[in-house]
């Protein structure tokens, strides 16, 4: 990378505007900064890294970039023109900054909504920005743009250099001071400094992988070899193994785990559940044998309880028998019996019948007596004659007609006081009439005066209710829509960040492919073929591609997601800015109005307008009313009419009645009543009692007949031999069982078992008593087997199942150890292991190896500024503070001694041209690490005072070789003797309140030539 021109303005203690042209000032090869220490130099460095990477060389903060001086009208910019393989780029960067805000709230005016609002701040943030050109030539100031944000602009310049921030100033921009420090640094700082330059921390993660892998690989071995001896000792446990057997077992099992000896484990347990078994087969022998025992006892036992049972059956049936026969006398008695009770039935009901008929008719002669019948009338009744019958119906017939004259007399005094009723009644409704009449015109009168008022004020009062309703809406609208531009400014702020989130992940994405980008471009070469950035046909030392290594899908997938996030943020700015437009809208439509005042004065014009009315509705109520009135009008006369009729018809009543009294016709109505009923109530109880004489008389000839056929002299005769229908049925019950159960007993004797049966059953029931005995005592001996041979059988079933645990437990364990024997072995390596014949773990390996190229090239930088007399070595020293071997130890050898010197016993001067030899040697790898790109500019840092004048020109002469190189070097320095030494330089000198002045002299331009501000 070549510079060509950087530009700056209001930058650190520069104010305007400085240009300085590096075309002009590296004809040479060599130039100068210099200047006093504080002047500015630094600053210079600090904006030509922010021009390229968007950040300071040495990590600072942005707040040393932006001058003090600079007028808040004026931006801090930095503008670079530089040259790459693959073109001629420009690039302009502002910082981030406060600046004062245009337009703020005056002092002591305090937000009308409370809080701390924007406008309350006396500053606001100017947010930093870039633009990337592509141009034909360093003259040309117009060139291609091709990025115009910050993160697309620091991607395309990182493709462009080939080098991360830390590479470049590791490279470019020699900080001597801390290439002192690494000289003289113990080998852990070495170490750290190193893996941070090479980028080798994913060797650390792969070794703190391996370690880790191991250390889960053994601790499943420790858990696995856990288990496996607590399967032993469950299996010696169930097995009740002696203690030499355990040891044995215990043994074969560690064995087996090692997959030495596996059949030896095999074998013991198969002997172990040998044994278990043949215990369970003699057990189950056992219980065979217990059962056919079991069996024949209960056979013997069964046959001598039926034996037994047999005859005491036996012997029970022949005594019942005996008992029936005894008994027979009595039940032949009981079977006369029952017949005599069975002929008697049918007198003694009909002999009931006869009682039943004559207290039915003394029931009707005693309802004759309360009806009034006479004692000649209720005899006459009893005999059946008919003419007191046809006297009382006579009797009751005059009485019916007495009724009737006594009815139509009631009906016409009965008419005459419903015409006076009648009469009263109209007169009554007419006055109600015309008072509704009254009533209606009234109400007529006062819905006209309603609608008319209406008329007069309802549009008004309608206007300003749908004013209010209207503002009130927008009232509504406008408090939604401050709540919205909220969430909407929220969530834009949350769009934002995810926008410079991705930014910053497609960033370090693209960063860590460049990094890896020799390794990419290594796995393209083939033995033979050029390589596509040396040209040369010889690969010796490919750079190696991570495992993770970023590759272009992954980075094309950032942009991807940067361009998501960026487009959703610009989405949510445009909604920011509608939400901004609608709600300025809102408050000029009087959306800020007090919004309790606006629902105030609409309550109070929906009042109004309800006491109003709704138009329709009072137009219809004075239709109503209206309508009413023609109706009450219509009443009235209705109700004069039907008084006039009714008048009428109580002259034609007074007429019919004839000054007859209802009183009189009511009392000779209920006279001629009474004696229709009491006439009636004695032609029914006649009735009665002429039916009831005729059932006495029909009933007691019944009887008589009855006892003439069952042949009893008197009825007394049948009641001796009454019985109740209970008492013969039991009889006949107990008679009929008797009699079964002596035919039951007869044919249970007669059959062949009991016919048969012999011996006495006390002698047999003792037989029966011993055979259950020795039954019972069978069974409990099988239980006992069974119990045995199940303890034996669940004994040789969980031996086989330890066994088997053990087995399979060895079989993983032994596997475990093959399959993770190869990962131990690499972590051990990697990690310095017992397995590591160097000791030396795999990130230190790794750093060693580059180590030794940095020393190698810096040997080839430091023998020439030494006259030969110092050459760097590593050393393998082990520190006493570490557990392993660094390997980067560093010796210096002085070849005039022939001994190893400690960087730390050089002199000042000594140890600034060591040191710069080794930050050359440093920038030589890490530039050929980087794809072998080409760095024609670099600054080398203070460090040069401490020279001796020999020293100084050595050193000179090293760095006019570089230039011989194709390289231009800045040398960062105040000593006076280089002003001498190289015509071309940048002075910066202070000026007065802290600011600098800056000054570019070119033996080329012939002079000094200071830029305008």
């Amino acid at each position: 990378m070549r510079l060509h021109r950087l530009e700056f303005g209001e930058i650190g203690p520069f104010t305007g505007t400085r240009v300085i042209d590096f075309t002009d000032l590296t004809a040479s090869g060599l130039f100068l900064l210099e200047g006093p220490t504080g002047a500015g130099k630094s600053t210079l460095i600090d904006a030509l890294v922010f021009a390229l990477y968007g950040s300071l060389g040495e990590s600072g903060s942005y707040d040393r970039l932006r001058s003090d001086f600079a007028p808040d009208n004026q931006e801090s910019f930095v503008d670079l023109t530089y040259e790459v393989s693959s073109g001629i780029f420009r690039i302009r960067r502002t910082p981030r900054y406060e600046r004062a805000r245009q337009r703020s709230r005056p002092r002591g005016q305090e937000d009308p909504g409370g809080g701390d609002s924007p406008a309350d701040k006396q500053t606001t943030t100017k947010n930093a920005t870039a633009r990337l050109w592509r141009l034909s030539s360093p003259s040309d100031q117009r060139g291609d743009l091709i990025a115009t944000r910050v993160e697309e602009a620091s991607t395309e310049v990182l493709e462009t250099i080939g080098l991360s921030r830390e590479q470049f100033v590791q490279t470019v921009v020699l900080p001597q001071g801390r290439f002192a420090s690494f000289l003289k640094a113990d080998n852990e700082e070495r170490r750290v400094l190193l893996q941070r330059i090479f980028g080798t921390k994913i060797y650390q993660d792969l070794a703190d992988e391996l370690k880790n892998r191991r250390l889960e690989a053994e601790s499943a071995q420790l858990g696995l070899s856990s288990e496996l001896t607590a399967a032993v000792n469950a299996l010696a446990k169930t097995a009740s193994l002696p203690a030499e057997q355990i040891v044995e077992l215990t043994a074969s099992a560690a064995q087996a785990a090692e997959a030495g000896n596996r059949a030896a484990l095999a074998e013991l347990c198969d002997q172990v559940s040998q044994r278990a078994q043949a215990e369970g087969r003699r057990a189950a022998d056992a219980q065979k044998e217990a059962t056919e025992r079991a069996q024949r006892a209960k056979a013997t036992a069964l046959k001598a309880a039926a034996q037994a049972q047999t005859a005491a059956t036996k012997r029970s049936l022949t005594g019942r028998l005996e008992e029936l026969s005894a008994d027979s006398p009595r039940r032949a008695q009981e079977t006369v019996r029952l017949q005599e009770a069975r002929r008697a039935g049918p007198v003694i009901a009909s002999l009931d019948a006869v009682l039943d008929a004559k207290e039915e008719l003394e029931t009707a002669a005693a309802a004759g007596t309360k009806a009034g019948l006479t004692q000649q009338q209720l005899d006459q009744a009893k005999l059946q004659e008919v003419g007191l019958l046809d006297d009382l119906q006579t009797a009751l017939e005059r009485a019916q007609a007495d009724s009737r004259q006594a009815q139509d007399q009631l009906k016409a005094a009965q008419l005459l006081e419903g015409a006076v009723a009648t009469a009263t009644a109209a007169d009554q409704a007419l006055t109600l009439a015309q008072a509704k009449q009254d009533r209606a015109r009234t109400a007529a009168a006062n819905a006209a005066k309603l609608v008319e008022r209406e008329s007069e004020q309802g549009p008004h009062v309608r206007a300003e209710v749908s004013r209010l309703e209207q503002l009130a809406l927008i009232t509504d609208q406008y408090a939604k829509a401050i709540k919205a531009l909220t969430t909407i400014r929220r969530r834009s702020d949350q769009a934002r960040k995810n926008f410079e989130d991705a930014q910053r992940q497609e960033l370090a994405l693209r960063d860590a492919r460049l990094a890896g980008m020799a390794g990419e471009m290594a796995t393209d070469l083939q033995a033979g073929r050029p390589c596509p950035v040396c040209g040369g046909t010889e690969h010796p030392a490919p750079a190696q591609l991570a495992v993770d290594h970023v590759t272009r899908e992954q980075v094309e997938a950032a942009e991807q997601g940067r361009s998501a996030a960026e487009a959703a943020y610009e989405r949510s700015a445009a909604k920011t800015g509608e939400a901004q437009a609608l709600t300025a809208k809102l408050e000029g439509s009087g959306g800020d109005s007090d919004p309790v005042e606006v629902a105030n004065q609409l309550e109070s014009a929906k009042t109004a307008l309800a006491e109003l009315g709704d138009p329709a509705n009072l137009r219809e109520a004075l239709e109503r009313a209206q309508a009413g009135l023609e109706s009450a009008n219509l009443r009235s006369q209705e109700a004069q009419a039907a008084a006039a009729a009714a008048h009428d018809q109580l002259v034609q009543a007074r007429s019919l009645s004839k000054g007859s009294g209802a009183a009189a016709a009511k009392a000779a109505l209920t006279q001629a009543k009474g004696r229709v009923t009491v006439t009636r109530r004695r032609l029914e109880a006649a009735h009665l009692v002429t039916q009831a004489a005729a059932v006495a008389h029909a009933t007691e000839a019944t009887a008589q007949r009855a006892l003439a056929e069952a042949g009893f002299a008197s009825p007394e005769q049948a009641h001796a031999v009454r019985l109740s229908a209970d008492q013969i049925q039991r009889i006949e019950d107990e008679l009929n069982k008797l009699a079964g159960e002596a035919a039951a007993i007869q044919q249970r004797l007669a059959e062949p078992e009991l016919a048969a049966a012999k011996g006495d059953p006390t002698e047999l029931n003792d037989a029966a008593t011993r055979a259950k005995v020795a039954d019972d005592q069978a069974t409990e001996a099988v239980t006992e087997a069974a119990r045995h041979a199940a303890v034996a059988s669940q004994r040789a079933a969980a031996i086989a199942a330890a066994a088997a645990d053990v087995l399979c437990t060895a079989e993983v364990l032994a596997r475990a150890k093959r399959d993770t024997a190869a990962v131990i072995r690499v972590a051990n390596l990697a990690n310095a292991g017992k397995q590591n014949l160097r000791d030396v773990d795999l990130p230190t390996y790794v750093l060693i190896k580059r180590f030794e190229e940095v020393i190698d090239a810096a040997n080839g930088r430091l023998r020439p500024m030494s006259d030969g007399q110092y050459q760097l070595e590593r050393s393998d020293a082990k520190e006493a503070t570490r557990k392993h071997r660094t390997g980067l130890a560093l010796r210096v050898m002085d070849n005039s001694t022939g001994q190893a010197r400690d960087p730390r016993t050089l002199s000042g001067g000594e140890t600034f041209y060591v040191s710069l030899a080794l930050a050359l040697g440093l920038a030589d790898i890490v530039t050929a690490e980087a794809g072998g790109i080409s760095l024609e500019t670099l600054f080398v840092d203070e460090g040069f005072g401490s020279l001796s004048e020999e020293a100084l020109e050595s050193v000179l002469v090293q760095l006019r070789r570089i230039h011989a190189g194709g390289r231009v070097v800045g040398v960062v320095s105040h000593v006076e003797a280089l002003k001498q030494a190289i015509p071309d330089r940048i002075e910066v000198r202070p000026a007065l309140k802290g600011t600098s002045t800056l000054t570019v002299r070119s033996a080329r331009r012939g002079g000094a030539r200071v830029p305008a501000p």
